[in-house]
């Protein structure tokens, strides 16, 4: 048990019971500290004022003697009396000085030190003063000195006495608040210590601890809970022990069925390792399948464009075929001007030649040109030929315009990255799908975006555009009202197209499957299912976005982002 409480002390050092005792002690030490330092200084200023006090009463006491030796010029007198004053204690020096002389006749000091300028040094100053037939005569002064060493001599005794009485309360204090310390919570601790130290996990046996007297104060407290604590305790521990035993059991009896286990699994483990090898062999399989379906990828990708083309070919013929009849009809009536103008240029060169040999017939031939040019209108004909050529020559742009448009739609993949006018793209496409886009249905342009370059493949694009519109006027009603608006706006950082229909809409549970290959919802033949699925994999392609939003009956909205050339 000693050991015990031997470790315990050593290991409550730095306790609560230690830390409390050195705050008391703290305390206490500064408010005596404090108390003694107070009644010092009052003692000393008392003294002071007394030493003063004492000042006063030598200089009226030696004031009538030291005023006759020096009124009688008895000097000799004056020095051995200003002597004996010096011999008193609290007097550390002395001046007497006659009147109207700059220093003193007579100056003694105990230190044999000048301590008039001496902070330490305090003094009384009184005039001498003769009575000679009732006329009082101003003769001198006198200055008796003392400083602060005298007070404290005189308080140094009631200082050793007071340190003595503060050193014994101290001592006295300290020996009390350790008993009390040691009794009420010192030993308690030690014990509950000594008890916590003594439970053995081996053999647990419940002994309560009996250490408080009073149940409801911190430590009868912690008593209790002491108590509760290992009674819990030991019967924690012998449910354990019960727990092992049933676990040792139950561990036996599970590696029994671990070997059998591990039996199982040598022989799953060999017939696992068949059935790797020949997952391998269908793995090889699937890696050749993968690569073809690729290619048929690439070609089905192919196919979905030459489809594209396919369906707007009728309508780019039909397009390029009314530029081309008005211009054939135009070269027709050209042709017939053109032989007119044969005819009238065949006649004046013989006007002319008449008139040069002054022939008679040149005035037959005058007339015969002036009933030509009235009967053929010339001067429509000129007129009219100018406003042909120039109907000509715009039929002619716009079949190279569908043409080069043409081009780039069918043109193979093999343009490079560059910087591309998304709105000159937007332009190109819905002069192809002129066509295709019927008379009820209403195109609405609000192309805002300031900046409108991206790097991009044109033709890629084109395709995006192609595939999203011609979706917009498929789902559009028979009815008059369509309309599909093409929206774009811009930032510093990124270009946003909204391409937005009122058609037939998509339902919600279809709106995921959109973007998905092969899936569509026109009949059978109708479609590949792959012109969302494309268009998302070339935007996806650009770092670009690309989402879609819709109600059923109300229509659809796909957004397109993309970021800009810098």
């Amino acid at each position: 048990m000693n050991n015990i409480f031997k470790r315990y002390f050593k290991s409550v050092e730095n306790s609560i019971s230690r830390r409390l005792l050195r705050s008391v002690l703290s305390i206490y030490f500064i408010v005596t500290l404090g108390v003694t330092a107070a009644h010092v200084i009052s003692e000393y200023f008392s003294t002071k004022d007394a030493v003063r006090d004492m000042l006063i009463a030598s200089g009226e006491t030696f004031h009538d003697i030291l005023a006759a030796d020096m009124w009688n010029y008895n000097y000799a007198q004056l020095s051995i009396t200003a002597e004996s004053m010096m011999r008193l204690p609290f007097i550390t020096g002395i001046e007497v000085s006659i009147s109207e002389e700059p220093e003193p006749m007579f100056s003694s000091n105990k230190n044999e030190v000048t301590e008039i300028d001496n902070i330490d040094t305090f003094w009384h100053e009184f005039p001498l003063s003769y009575s000679d037939t009732n006329v009082l005569h101003e003769i001198g002064k006198v200055k008796i000195y003392s400083n602060t060493t005298v007070v404290v001599d005189q308080i140094k005794s009631g200082l050793y006495i007071l340190m003595i009485n503060a050193i014994i309360k101290t001592a006295a204090l300290l020996i009390l608040v350790t008993v009390i310390f040691n009794r009420l919570l010192t030993r308690p601790l030690g014990k509950l210590a000594y008890h916590a130290e003594s439970i053995d996990t081996d053999n647990p046996e419940y002994t309560p601890i009996n250490i408080a007297n009073n149940p409801r104060d911190e430590l009868g407290q912690l008593q209790i809970a002491m108590n509760r604590m290992m009674r819990k305790t030991t019967e924690s521990i012998q449910n354990l022990d019960s727990l092992n035993k049933d676990l040792e059991k139950r561990v036996l009896s599970r590696t029994e069925k671990l070997i059998e286990t591990v039996s199982k699994l040598d022989e799953e483990k060999i017939a696992l390792r068949h059935e790797v090898e020949s997952r391998r062999k269908s793995e090889r399989a699937l890696s050749k399948s993968l690569a073809q379906l690729k290619q048929a990828q690439v070609k089905l990708i192919a196919s979905e464009k030459m489809a594209s083309l396919g369906m707007l070919s009728a309508g780019i013929a039909h397009e390029i075929n009314n530029p081309i009849s008005f211009v054939l009809n135009n070269v027709n009536v050209l042709g017939e001007y053109n032989e007119a103008f044969h005819i009238l240029i065949k006649d004046y060169k013989l006007y002319i030649q008449a008139l040069q040999a002054e022939n008679s017939d040149a005035e037959e031939i005058l007339s015969r040109i002036k009933e030509y040019e009235e009967e053929e209108d010339l001067e429509f004909i000129i007129s009219d030929s100018l406003s042909l050529l120039d109907s000509t020559k715009e039929g002619i742009s716009r079949v190279v315009e569908i043409v080069r448009n043409m081009k780039t739609f069918s043109h193979p993949d093999t343009e490079t990255e560059h910087k591309v006018d998304v709105h000159e793209v937007v332009e190109s496409t819905l002069l192809l799908l002129k066509n295709e886009i019927k008379s009820h249905i209403r195109i609405v342009k609000k192309l805002n975006a300031n900046k409108t370059g991206i790097q991009c493949n044109r033709n890629q694009l084109g395709q995006v555009f192609l595939n999203i519109i011609m979706n917009a006027v498929q789902a559009m009603p028979e009815d008059p009202g369509g309309i599909i608006q093409l929206h774009t706006e811009s930032d510093d950082q990124n270009l946003i197209i909204y391409i937005t229909d009122n058609g037939c809409g998509i339902a919600e549970d279809k709106l995921s499957l959109i973007f998905d290959p092969f899936y569509t919802s026109k009949a059978v033949g109708e479609g590949t299912g792959m012109g969302l699925s494309i268009s998302y994999s070339i935007v996806n392609k650009y770092n670009g976005k690309i989402s879609v939003s819709s109600v059923k009956g109300k229509g659809t909205k796909f957004t397109l982002q993309f970021p800009l050339e810098q």
